[in-house]
């Protein structure tokens, strides 16, 4: 798998990275029409960014699907976060102290909304019952493979220090 790194990044996480197979490509002020440019001629599995944008144009340019995976642990949280090439981004932020957040927090061009009080599992079980009288699954078999392909991604960023990771590493 070919991973492109376009900003500073720990030698130990490059390191890591090739220990498991990768051909990491550092070219760490990489942005802007010279990103797109280097998506486009090398092909990368894998996009890593900080701070660098990536436009459309860099999606566009190459391969990527999932630009990265990412999870970090503190004293108080644990947060996982997936960028897709189509732009969405999922952050799952798990409080490890007393905090409370809303149970589901949608942010997206129109605005931020969030679910109201602690929701209980009335959805998820009417969701069943309606599987069972169907037969229709309200996840389909491709979606729930990525769910499981991105809890695995999380667990091995978590144990590798929070370094980011591609889906598809894990599907050699």
């Amino acid at each position: 798998m070919r991973v492109l790194i376009a900003n500073t990044f720990e030698r130990s996480g490059q390191n890591a990275l090739v220990a498991i197979g990768c051909d990491v490509l550092y070219q760490p002020k990489l942005k802007d029409q010279a990103l797109v440019q280097a998506v486009r001629d090398l092909r990368p599995d894998v996009l890593i960014v900080r701070s660098t944008q990536v436009t459309e144009a860099v999606l566009d340019a190459g391969p990527l699907k999932l630009v990265s995976v990412s999870r970090k642990t503190d004293a108080s949280s644990d947060v996982t976060t997936g960028k897709w090439k189509d732009g969405r981004v999922g952050v799952y932020y798990g409080p490890l102290t007393g905090e409370k957040p809303p149970m589901i927090r949608v942010w997206g061009e129109s605005g931020t909304t969030q679910s109201a009080g602690e929701e209980g599992y009335d959805g998820l079980v009417q969701a069943m019952a309606e599987f069972f009288q169907t037969g229709r699954p309200p996840v389909y078999a491709a979606e729930t493979l990525e769910i499981f392909e991105f809890m695995t991604a999380a667990q091995v960023s978590k144990d590798r220090g929070g370094a980011e990771l591609s889906l598809e590493t894990l599907r050699k």
